[in-house]
């Protein structure tokens, strides 16, 4: 973590190198210094605890207008340009976060603002042990648009607050992609409107997206306020799918936990299978149960044992068969007089 903090509030509006030179327009004029815009509260503090070296409370005598030096206890310095006041004494000792003036527009300066530098030993004017300050501090500002520049794919660095090389080259091409007429790498003023509203964009594009992953988890079972945030309930409802799905257990997600989650609920949505009754096998009909008559039973009637005794005595049949084949209508005529018919 930076031993420095931020200065003050305000975007960035200049970085250490060259410029155009705002008072003169002279091109390729070095900026020793980091400078911050004016804001609602324009209190200065210390960057890091120390003790007063120098202050001018003249705000004509140089460039720099009424400034003061603090020597902090790690050795560094860090100068404080272009005060409306100061608020210390010298060899005041100060706390990090005091405060020690308020941003001005005095010396040779254009606006109000902050010019701050920072230096690794005793600072002096031929800026021979010079630091970029901005490397040092660890910036919320700079931090938000490293949040959002990760977000849309401009930035692949650590989120540490620290404006360097890898953050300035991804504000260039966030203002490149965004039609900006100045591709400097500053998030000055206009260029933090224009991140401010994509973070506000992404804000609500995740909220809609948790309450997605929450509907489906409360379709897959889960009891969870449908909100948007992603709170300790909704994490663990996403840990317990991928841990059942054998997916990596970190609460985010991301497209593989997204597709379990949908093969789920796809499972439980399933519609039952059909109850099939059992069909009984089919069964032959019963045949009618032939009502025995007396032609069925061991008692032969009387009029079939005369029949008998006449065509064995005429000797119509040989061993219980008849001796000539008898036609179709012969058997009907038969059986009909045994039903009595009179044929």
């Amino acid at each position: 973590m930076a031993t420095f903090i931020k200065p003050c509030e305000g975007y960035l509006n200049s970085l250490v190198g060259y410029r155009v030179d705002p008072k003169t327009g002279k091109p390729r004029v070095m900026h020793r210094g980091a400078d911050y815009t004016s804001h609602t509260n324009n209190n200065i503090v210390a960057s890091a605890a120390g003790k007063v070296r120098f202050l001018d409370n003249n705000p004509n005598r140089t460039g720099f207008g009424r400034y003061l030096i603090i020597t902090h206890d790690n050795g560094y310095e860090t100068l404080y340009a272009h005060l409306a006041s100061i608020n210390v004494r010298l060899n005041q000792r100060v706390k990090q976060g005091q405060k020690i003036g308020v941003k001005g527009t005095t010396g040779k300066s254009t606006g109000v603002h902050l010019h701050f530098e920072m230096s690794k030993g005793r600072w002096n004017n031929r800026y021979t042990t010079n630091v970029n300050p901005i490397l040092w501090i660890d910036d919320p500002e700079i931090r938000t648009v490293q949040e959002v520049l990760v977000q849309l794919g401009f930035y692949t660095g650590d989120v540490d607050g620290i404006h360097g090389d890898g953050s300035i080259t991804a504000v260039e091409k966030f203002q490149k992609a965004k039609g900006f007429s100045a591709v400097d790498g500053i998030p000055g003023r206009g260029t933090m409107s224009v991140i401010h509203k994509e973070k506000d964009r992404i804000i609500k594009e995740e909220i809609e997206r948790v309450k997605v992953i929450q509907s489906k988890l409360v379709k897959a079972g889960y009891k969870l306020k449908v909100d948007g945030l992603k709170g300790k309930a909704t994490t663990n409802a996403i840990k317990t799918v991928q841990r059942a799905t054998g997916l990596k257990v970190d609460g985010i997600a991301g497209k593989a936990t997204d597709a379990k989650l949908n093969a789920i609920i796809a499972n439980l949505n399933k519609p039952e299978p059909p109850i099939v009754k059992p069909v009984p096998p089919v069964q032959k009909p019963k045949e009618e149960e032939k009502v025995e008559s007396a032609e069925n039973k061991n008692e032969i009637p009387e009029w079939a044992e005369k029949a008998w005794e006449h065509v064995e005595e005429k000797r119509l049949i040989r061993d219980g068969r008849p001796n000539d084949y008898i036609t179709r209508a012969e058997l009907a005529v038969i059986l009909a007089r045994r039903d009595g018919l009179n044929v």
